[in-house]
């Protein structure tokens, strides 16, 4: 594989994704999501355990969003991303040069797919600046900010997510949906130790420690399956785990195995 373009904003760029992304300090509205924080509202009044009606009336709602605006502001946002070309796999897990996905369940969605080749690896964070803001303010001010950064590093990793995805269609392949260590049947910290002997953290600010943590807390790591390809974009079909809270929908591939009645 090629070295990361090492200007490679793949946001805003034209180079061929497949080769590698870095980008570094941007700010929300660099990345084309929002930056107003009524559109955050919900979700995080949401994610810190409000109900819709909850913040409907009042000062509340006035409240979180100068924190949110607050926190939006101090997000300071970096990623690294690349492609490593999959060596074998069996029932256990993918094996792709440093990286190792112990994953049953991904391996067979690897085992499904045509002609499996690589394995796009990345980490994103929103900095050691939105951190600094989160530790700096209040209790409740605190509690906010870190529901705001669980969501905005889904809204970076989706934005990521489909970029890569559209761009790899261009040149014929499909990816998997993002998984993350820790998640599904991978172990976090023997995940996270894989995923950062491949991609160098600390060109972006961030460490991962032994446990699995990263710092700036607020980041975000993970990989997607390239394939040309994908009967299954995810382990939900054949999960037998029905309740799981990370059940996802939309999990089928362009070849459906099984297909669908």
């Amino acid at each position: 594989m090629n070295d990361i373009p090492p200007a490679f904003d793949m946001f805003h760029d034209t180079c061929k994704i497949e080769d590698g992304f870095l980008f570094k300090d941007m700010a929300v509205c660099d990345l084309g999501l929002e930056t107003s924080a009524p559109a955050y509202l919900d979700a995080v009044a949401s994610r810190i355990g409000y109900r819709a009606y909850d913040i409907e009336k009042g000062d509340r709602a006035g409240t979180l969003a100068n924190i949110i605006s607050r926190g939006l502001e101090a997000a300071s946002i970096s990623g690294i991303g690349k492609p490593v070309r999959i060596d074998g796999w069996d029932k256990r897990c993918v094996r792709a040069g440093p990286v190792l996905v112990e994953s049953p369940r991904w391996a067979l969605v690897v085992d499904r797919a045509v002609f499996p080749h690589s394995i796009y690896c990345f980490f994103l964070t929103l900095g050691r600046e939105f951190d600094r803001v989160k530790e700096a303010d209040g209790l409740f001010e605190s509690y906010v900010l870190d529901g705001l950064g669980s969501e905005l590093t889904e809204r970076v990793a989706d934005s990521m997510e489909k970029k890569l995805r559209g761009q790899l269609a261009t040149s014929g392949l499909a990816c998997s949906r993002r998984f993350s260590p820790g998640y599904c049947d991978w172990p976090l910290a023997n995940g996270q130790k894989s995923l950062s002997k491949f991609l160098d953290t600390s060109s972006i600010g961030l460490t991962v420690l032994s446990s699995g943590a990263m710092v700036p807390a607020k980041s975000v790591s993970g990989a997607m399956i390239v394939a040309d390809r994908l009967r299954i974009l995810c382990p939900c079909p054949v999960c037998p785990k029905k309740d799981c809270p990370y059940r996802r929908e939309d999990v089928w591939g362009e070849y459906e195995y099984p297909p669908r009645t």
